[in-house]
């Protein structure tokens, strides 16, 4: 078994795949009443006619969800906690990799 098959076995489930998708949702319709109806994935297509900022990524994160990959750091692999992603469920980065990227290296 390859290291992203461990983390992928380690990584989000699927009630929390589902609980997180809502969330994103509920968000996004929060922040753009305008995006109503992402149920369908054509409709997850119009990220660049998304205002800029968190609805574009809030979409983006909609289309990543459903993949494997989704609750892995961009950086490094590893995966993200369900705590971040139930806060931030947009992010890409871990809390390790995202403090690196803004300078703060620490704990």
């Amino acid at each position: 078994m390859t290291q992203l098959e461990q983390r992928r076995r380690r990584g989000l489930s699927s009630l929390q795949r589902a609980e997180l998708r809502r969330e994103l949702e509920g968000e996004l319709r929060r922040l753009w009443p305008g995006g109503e109806g992402f149920d369908d994935a054509g409709d997850l297509d119009r990220v660049s006619s998304a205002p800029p900022g968190r609805p574009r990524q809030i979409l983006a994160a909609l289309r990543r969800v459903a993949r494997p990959e989704f609750g892995l750091c961009h950086v490094c692999r590893r995966a993200i906690s369900y705590q971040r992603l139930s806060v931030l469920p947009e992010t890409t980065l871990c809390v390790r990799c995202s403090r690196h990227r803004e300078g703060r290296v620490g704990p």
